[in-house]
Order: structure tokens, then sequence, then C-alpha cells
């Protein structure tokens, strides 16, 4: 659906909303708030120096608007609230002098001074405070929409269009999770009842991303095992279990089955996408050790990434340790080495006489 079709938005309106990554009904009911804001009337007697408070009343006098230089600006008023009459002082806030009009209802966020009874406001909204804590969404904005504006578009899609959401939960997951509907969970996120509601809506709406993209992980999975565009690697398992057998401890039950899984899909002909996740010291790079030299051993070269020099040095050290037996040449690749050094290197690798590089970024490069 077409920004255009939703009330209140023209064409100006939806080239601001594009700049802040919104370009149809799902990316704007989809543009959740990045924090909430709880507001709750403060009892000024109570309140520290620090605190942040929050009160609200009419205004019973002109704003009075004082300029410094630099194009500096403070206006001041006096709000009348159920505590007593306070002083509300903002700074370079002379575009809302027209709107604080005598008799209008404003909302003032900031510090109070008791001394002095003045209030230094961080932010003025217009309205009134109700009895209830309130919780405001707060969503990223750009110049030509406040927060408030963008939170009626966002209302007025979901009250027109609600019904055409796109809820991607299979029904046996909402009914096994008791999940909302999607509709009702948006509504909750950009207009929270209480925290609690919000809580249950947030996790629903996140579960459904990571059911989303698991979704699309494991069908890029099931189209790459149909796709016989990989490259087979075969050597002996005995040869393995050589390199196996050499290590001063004994594979773990998690590293054996990590390295069969990764052993299968090198000895396929299918591209193999991995993550090995663990702990640190849980023995990861033992795993990748192995597998490299089942590579190596088939006939191919291996280059070994890491995020810095620090690290790609101690791969190299490990790497050498264990494979020093069965001579395999490993060498190390990073920034910080001469012209000489890096041209002696890609010689090499390409007559064939590193087996196995290890670097930084700069293997890229």
């Amino acid at each position: 659906m077409k920004l255009s079709e939703i009330k209140g938005i023209g064409p100006k309106t939806e080239v601001l909303l594009n700049k802040i990554g919104i370009r149809d009904f799902d990316d704007l009911v989809t543009h959740y708030p990045f924090r909430y804001e709880v507001l709750k009337r403060s009892d000024i007697k109570e309140v520290s120096e620090e605190e942040k408070v929050i009160i609200d009343g009419k205004i019973e006098s002109i704003p009075i608007l004082i300029r410094f230089k630099g194009n500096l600006n403070k206006l001041n008023i006096r709000l009348a609230t159920k505590s007593g009459t306070v002083g509300v002082s903002i700074f370079n806030r002379a575009f809302l002098k027209p709107n604080l009009k005598i008799g209008t209802n404003i909302i003032a966020v900031g510090k109070y001074d008791k001394k002095r009874n003045i209030l230094t406001a961080s932010e003025i909204k217009f309205g009134s405070l109700s009895n209830k804590e309130t919780i405001e969404p707060i969503y990223h904005t750009t110049s030509g929409i406040t927060g408030k504006v963008l939170a009626s578009y966002i209302n007025n899609a979901l009250l027109k269009y609600g019904n055409d959401v796109m809820d991607n939960i299979p029904k046996y997951l909402l009914d096994k999770y008791k999940f909302n509907n999607k509709k009702t969970d948006l509504n909750i996120v950009h207009n929270p009842p209480d925290f609690n509601k919000l809580k249950e809506s947030m996790i629903r709406l996140k579960y459904e991303e990571l059911f989303e993209f698991t979704f699309k992980i494991n069908y890029l999975k099931e189209q790459n095992k149909k796709n016989d565009v990989g490259i087979k690697r075969e050597c002996d398992r005995a040869s393995l279990d050589e390199i196996i057998k050499s290590l001063p401890f004994k594979l773990t039950d998690d590293q054996k089955n990590a390295l069969d899984e990764i052993i299968g899909d090198l000895s396929s002909n299918h591209k193999m996408n991995r993550l090995l996740q663990g702990d640190v010291g849980c023995g990861k790079t033992a795993v990748s050790i192995i597998a490299s030299y089942k590579a190596v051993k088939s006939g191919y070269q291996v280059a070994i990434m890491a995020p810095t020099a620090i690290l790609a040095k101690q791969h190299l050290e490990n790497f050498r340790k264990m494979l020093e037996q069965f001579n395999k040449n490993c060498e190390l690749l990073v920034s910080g080495i001469t012209k000489k050094q890096k041209e002696d290197i890609l010689e090499n690798l390409k007559n064939g006489q590193i087996d196995i590089l290890i670097g930084t970024h700069a293997l890229l490069e």
C-alpha cells in the first residue's frame, strides 16, 4: 500500500518519510519507537535538585522572550499548576512563543529549582496530564516531522488499514504461545496502555522477526542443497584420524559433532555456510585447524581471516604448532609487514608453497 493513500500524507510528507526509511504502509506501522517516556505528574514539593520533573497547568502570563548573543534565546512564562504557580524557562524555543497564549494547557519537563521556584524545561508539550501514568512513544524522526505527527500517521494507518497487516506467524504457533494477532500488538506498541502489555507485544513482534529470519535462512539452505556448485574436497579419513590422534588432548563430543558436520560439508559438492560458535577456550580453533588440514590434504589452499593482527599472530602460532609435524606451511599476511615480505608471500602463495595463509582484512586487498 502506498503512503499517499494514508490520511494526512501528501507528496512533501512522503519525501520526508522516505528519508527515515519509510516507503510504504508496512514500513510505517513497523517504524517502532526507539524508547518510551513515562509521563506522570511530579510533586514538586518532594523532588530533589537533579531529579527530572514533569508538571502541567495553564499559562497565566504573556511569555517573555529574552535574546542573547549567538542566536541564543530564552522563554519565560508563569504556569498555574495544582501545586501552585511555577516559573518555567526554556532555552532556544522562540518559535513556541505564538502558541504559548494565556489559558493554554501545557506539560513542562525539566529540573526544578525550589529556592527560585523555577523549572528549567528541556521540553514543552501541549495538553494536560491525566491522573494515570502515561507511556509516550519516542520515534526517530527527521526535520519537518515531529514525533507527534509521525504517531498520528501510524495510528491513522492502523485505524483504516490495520486489517491488511500481514501476519507471518503460523496459526499453530500463535495458539501455542498465546500470541495476539499482529494488528493488536502493533496498536499496543505504538499506544502502550501499560508496561506489562507492552512487554508482551514486543516479545511477540520480536518473535515474528526471528521466525521470518529463520525461515529465510532455512529456505536458502534448502536451495543450496539443490545447487551442485560446491567443490568436493576428498581425502582419506585416516589422514584426519592421524592429526586428531596427534593432539595433546581428546576432542569433546561437541567438537567431534561439529567436525563431522564440517567434514561432511567439505566432502560434498554443496557450498558450506556455517557458524562455529562457542565460549572462549572451548576448542573452536582446534576444529578449524583440522578442517583446514582436510582442505589442504584435498589439494587446496586455505585462508584464515582474523579481526586483528594480534589474533592473526596467535592463530599462526597455533596452526604451526599443530601442523609442523605434517609439513604444512603456514604464513602470516597483515598490513604491518614490509612490501618485500608481502611480495614474497604472494609469490609463494601463487606457486603453491603456502598451504594456509592467516591474516587480517589485508587478505582481501
